[in-house]
C-alpha cells in the first residue's frame, strides 16, 4: 500500500488499472513519470508480473535511467526488468535472434559518422555529386524510408533526386549487410522484419511481456508503433502514456495519430486524463489552456492546479528587438535583485537564429548565459566557416582560417594534401596561402586546379574588399565559394537551420557597417573579442534555448522571444495546416515550461536574416483574452493595436549580386545625382582614382553612405 501513498486519485488509478489497453494523457507536469514507475513497482509489489515480464520503453537513456533509478527505489528487480530505449530494447533482442536475418550475433552498430562515410563511399562509385545532394540529405532520406518500413528493394524514387536516392540506399545497404552491421534505423526495422518472418519468434516474446508500457507515445513513428503493437497482441496488456498536446516532432517522423487512434486499435482500452499540474501557477495554465484548445482532433483537456493564482503572464511589444530584449534583461536584472538566481531563468526561441541579438545585448548587460542544447552564435560550424574566409580575406597569412576552410565547400583538396602542403610551408618558412599561389604545382598532382581556383577565389575577394562594405563581401564570399549553394542544396532541417544562421549573420554585419563604416579587419576584431566568454564564470547563467529543447524541462521564469507571425508560428509551417497545430502544440509546450512566471515578448520590426521586418504578433496571443494577460508595452504596441501592425518587407541586404565588370565610360562627378539598381538615388561625395577604375562614394537616400568600384557599380545618371 505504500506504493499507492501520496498518489492523487487519477494517478492512483493509471497505477491500478493494470489489465487490458490503458491510455494515460498525461499533460504537462502532470507526473508522468511517476505513475510509470509506481505501476511497474505495483505490478512487482502484487505479484501480478516478475520483473524479466515487464517491458518499459521510453525514448532517451537518460528517461530510462531515471526511471529505473526510481522503480528500484520502490522495489527490488528493477535489473532484471526490461527498462530501455527503443533502440536498446531491440539491440537486446537481436543478439539473440539475429542469425534468422542472415546476420550474426555479434553484428556492428554503424553511428552517425559511419552512415555518413558508406553513403560518401557509395555516391563516388555510382558518380553522384555530393555538392548538389549532399550525404546528410541522403542519411536523412534513407532513415525516413526505414522508419516507414521502406526497404532498399522496396523504394522506388519519382523523381531524379529521389531516383538517385534510390541508388545510394540500395548499395548502402548491401554494403551495410556485407559487413554484418546495422545503422540505427535497422535496429527497429530489422526488429519488425524479425517478428514478420518468424511468427514463433514473435509469439515467444508476446508470451515474455506480459505487461508493457511506452513513454511519450505521442512521439513514436511507423516503425515504433507496429514494434509496440506486436508485442502486445499476446497479453493485451498494453499502457500508453502521453500527451497529444506536446507532440513536436513531425520533421522525425512522429506521428500524433498513433496516440490519437489508440482507442480505435484498441476499442476497449480505458482511458485516464492526468489534468492535475504539480509544476506552474493557474493563471499560467489558463493561458496553455486558451492557446491549446484551438488545435482540432485533439483528446481534450483541462490543465488545473492546487498551486497559488500567480502573477498574470506578461505581454510586451518593443518598438524593434533591440528594445524587446532590453525588456527581459530589464526584468531579469530586477528579478535578480528580489534574490533570484540566474539559473531560474530561460529565454525560449523558434528559431536559432534569434539567439545571436539575445547574446549581443545580454553580453553588453554583463548577464552571463549559456546556450542549452546548442552552440553559441559565432561558435556554430556555419559561422566560423563563413568568420574564417573572411579571416583570409583579411589576413592571407592566418593558417589556422585557411586550413578550415580549403576544402569546404568539398572541392577535392583531401587532409593529406593538406598536409603536404603545410609541411612545405613550415620547410620554407613560408605562409600556406603563399605555397597555394607558389608552389603547389610542383608538390601535388591531383587537385592542383582546384587549388589554383581557390586562390584565385580568394584574390578577387580581397580586392572587392578594398571597395565593398562586410554586408556585400559577405554575400560575395558566401555566394562565389559555393556555401550558400551546398546548404540550398541539402534538404535536411539542419540544413535549413544552418542557412538561417549565415542569413543571420547578415544583421550583424549591416549593423556593424551602419555604425562603424563596413572596415573589415574592425569587424573581425570586434567579434572576436564578443565570442570571447569565459566558461567559469557562467555556472549561475541565464539559459537559452530552443522551444524543442525545452521539452520535458521546467524553470521558475520564462521568457517566450520572438512571438511574432512568420517566425512563430513558423514561416515554413504556415501554409500547412498539419504543421499550423504543431506550432501551437510547440506553443503550448513552451508556456508550460513556466513555474511561476511567464513572459511573452515581440518586436514591432526586427533585424533578422539580413533584412528589417515587420511581422503581426503571433496568432496564438490572439487566441487568449486579454484578461488574462497583463500589457506592459508602451500604449503604442499595446494589445489593443498589436493586431494590425504588419508592414511591408525592406529589400533584402544579401540579395545583391555584383555585376559583371563593365567599362568606364562616363565621368563621374562629385555633387552628381546617380541612380543604383538596388540601392535607389544618391549623391557622389567623393571619388578617388585607383588606377584604371575609380572608387566613388555615394550617399543614398535609403541606405546611407556606400562605397563602390565604378567599374563593377550599376549606376545611372540622373542629374549632372
Amino acid at each position: 500500500m505504500d506504493i499507492l501513498d501520496n498518489l492523487n486519485p487519477e494517478q492512483r488509478e493509471g497505477v491500478e488499472t493494470t489489465e487490458g489497453p490503458v491510455l494515460l494523457i498525461a499533460g504537462a507536469g502532470s507526473g508522468k513519470t511517476r505513475v510509470l514507475t509506481h505501476r511497474i513497482a505495483h505490478l512487482i509489489g502484487t505479484q501480478k508480473a516478475k520483473p524479466w515480464q515487464i517491458l518499459a520503453i521510453t525514448f532517451t537513456n537518460k528517461a530510462a535511467k531515471e526511471m529505473k533509478e526510481r522503480v528500484s527505489d520502490l522495489v527490488y528487480g528493477s535489473e532484471d526488468m526490461w527498462i530501455s530505449t527503443f533502440h536498446a530494447a531491440c539491440v537486446r533482442i537481436l543478439r539473440r535472434e539475429a542469425k534468422h536475418l542472415g546476420y550474426d550475433n555479434n553484428f556492428n552498430i554503424y553511428d552517425t559518422s559511419d552512415k555518413l562515410k558508406v553513403i560518401k563511399d557509395c555516391a563516388k562509385e555510382l558518380d553522384i555529386d555530393t555538392k548538389k545532394i549532399t550525404p546528410r540529405s541522403i542519411a536523412s532520406a534513407i532513415s525516413n524510408a526505414k522508419n516507414q518500413l521502406l526497404s532498399a528493394k522496396d523504394y522506388q524514387g519519382s523523381n531524379l533526386y529521389e531516383k538517385q536516392i534510390e541508388k545510394i540506399y540500395k548499395m548502402y545497404d548491401r554494403r551495410v549487410k556485407a559487413n554484418n552491421a546495422m545503422d540505427f534505423d535497422d535496429l527497429i526495422f530489422e526488429t519488425v522484419r524479425l517478428f514478420r518472418l518468424n511468427p514463433d519468434i514473435l509469439e515467444r516474446y508476446q508470451q515474455q511481456f506480459k505487461y508493457i508500457m511506452v513513454d511519450e507515445y505521442q512521439d513514436t513513428n511507423h516503425s515504433q508503433y507496429l514494434l509496440v503493437n506486436f508485442l502486445a497482441k499476446g497479453h493485451k496488456n498494453i499502457c500508453v502514456v502521453g500527451d497529444d498536446d506536446q507532440s513536436i516532432y513531425l520533421f522525425r517522423g512522429a506521428d500524433v495519430a498513433n496516440i490519437l487512434d489508440f482507442e480505435k486499435d484498441y476499442p476497449d482500452a480505458k482511458v485516464i486524463k492526468l489534468e492535475r499540474n504539480y509544476r506552474s501557477t493557474q493563471c499560467i495554465l489558463s493561458v496553455a489552456n486558451e492557446v491549446i484548445k484551438h488545435n482540432e482532433g485533439r483528446k481534450g483537456k483541462n490543465l488545473w492546479t492546487e498551486n497559488c493564482a500567480g502573477e498574470k503572464p506578461v505581454f510586451f511589444h518593443g518598438t524593434d528587438h533591440i528594445d524587446e530584449i532590453q525588456f527581459i534583461a530589464d526584468e531579469i536584472t530586477k528579478e535578480q535583485a528580489k534574490g533570484r538566481k540566474l539559473s531560474d531563468f530561460t529565454i525560449l526561441i523558434r528559431a536559432n537564429a534569434l539567439t545571436r541579438s539575445i547574446e549581443d545585448i545580454l553580453l553588453k548587460r554583463d548577464i552571463p548565459y549559456q546556450i542549452f542544447a546548442g552552440t553559441e552564435f559565432f561558435n556554430r560550424k556555419e559561422i566560423k566557416d563563413v568568420m574564417a574566409y573572411l579571416s583570409i580575406i583579411s589576413n592571407p597569412a592566418d593558417d589556422l582560417s585557411l586550413t578550415r576552410i580549403i576544402n569546404v565547400p568539398r572541392r577535392g583538396i583531401g587532409n593529406k594534401t593538406v598536409e603536404r602542403l603545410a609541411a612545405v610551408a613550415d620547410e620554407k618558412n613560408k605562409t600556406l596561402f603563399e605555397v597555394l599561389k607558389e608552389d603547389a604545382d610542383g608538390i601535388v598532382s591531383r587537385g592542383k586546379d582546384k587549388i589554383k581556383q581557390l586562390v584565385m577565389l580568394i584574390e578577387n575577394l580581397q580586392e572587392m574588399s578594398q571597395y565593398l562594405n562586410v554586408t556585400d563581401l559577405l554575400d560575395e564570399t558566401v555566394n562565389r565559394s559555393g556555401y550558400r549553394n551546398m546548404l540550398q542544396s541539402d534538404k535536411t532541417d539542419e540544413a535549413k537551420i544552418r542557412l538561417e544562421n549565415i542569413e543571420e549573420l547578415f544583421t550583424v554585419t549591416k549593423e556593424f557597417d551602419n555604425t562603424h563604416g563596413g572596415n573589415l579587419d574592425e569587424f573581425l576584431q570586434q567579434n572576436s573579442l564578443a565570442s570571447d566568454t569565459d566558461e567559469s564564470e557562467r555556472e549561475d547563467s541565464v539559459k537559452i534555448m530552443t522551444l524543442h529543447s525545452a521539452k520535458g524541462l521546467e524553470f521558475p521564469v520564462v521568457f517566450i522571444a520572438g512571438f511574432e507571425e512568420r517566425l512563430f508560428p513558423h514561416i515554413r509551417s504556415m501554409e500547412d495546416p498539419k504543421e499550423l497545430q504543431e506550432e501551437r502544440r510547440l506553443c503550448y509546450v513552451g508556456i508550460t515550461r513556466a513555474k511561476e512566471k511567464l513572459y511573452i515578448t515581440a518586436a514591432q520590426s526586427r533585424a533578422l536574416y539580413g533584412r528589417v521586418e515587420r511581422n503581426k504578433v503571433s496568432r496564438f496571443l490572439e487566441e487568449v483574452p486579454k484578461n488574462l494577460i497583463e500589457d506592459k508595452s508602451i500604449k503604442k504596441y499595446s494589445m489593443d493595436n498589436l493586431y494590425s501592425q504588419s508592414g511591408p518587407q525592406r529589400a533584402n541586404v544579401n540579395s545583391f549580386k555584383m555585376p559583371q565588370k563593365q567599362n568606364i565610360d562616363m565621368a563621374y562627378k562629385v555633387g552628381m545625382l546617380v541612380e543604383h539598381k538596388k540601392f535607389g538615388q544618391g549623391i557622389i561625395t567623393e571619388i578617388k582614382s585607383l588606377g584604371e577604375d575609380q572608387k566613388i562614394t555615394i550617399n543614398f537616400e535609403k541606405v546611407g553612405s556606400k562605397a563602390l568600384m565604378a567599374s563593377f557599380a550599376p549606376l545611372t545618371v540622373v542629374e549632372g
